[in-house]
């Protein structure tokens, strides 16, 4: 069976090697990480207060700070809530650039 050559294309884009997003991030990933980080230390919180708020390990919270692990917007709300910080004030902080 023959492939269209649309599905030529899938497969070879499909086949390329994309550089890993995942170690050290771009400089907005790191952003996002300093900035939760910073907002855990004025909270006097251990990674591990954050990570019982979370419930999930110390390690989820580790591994997102030292920018290992992007995190989706859902995440970023829930920490903020377990760091008592709304979203619009963590957002508006990531814009300023604080």
């Amino acid at each position: 069976m023959r492939r269209s050559t649309q599905d030529q294309t899938f497969w070879q884009i499909r086949q390329m090697r994309l550089p890993s997003p995942a170690v050290g991030g771009a400089p907005k990933h790191k952003r996002i990480a300093g900035l939760l980080r910073n907002l855990r230390l004025e909270a006097k919180l251990r990674q591990v207060d954050v990570a019982e708020r979370l419930r999930l390990p110390q390690s989820f919270v580790s591994r997102y700070e030292s920018g290992e692990r992007r995190l989706d917007f859902v995440e970023v709300a829930e920490i903020c809530a377990a760091l008592g910080v709304r979203l619009s004030d963590f957002v508006r902080h990531f814009e300023s650039g604080r």
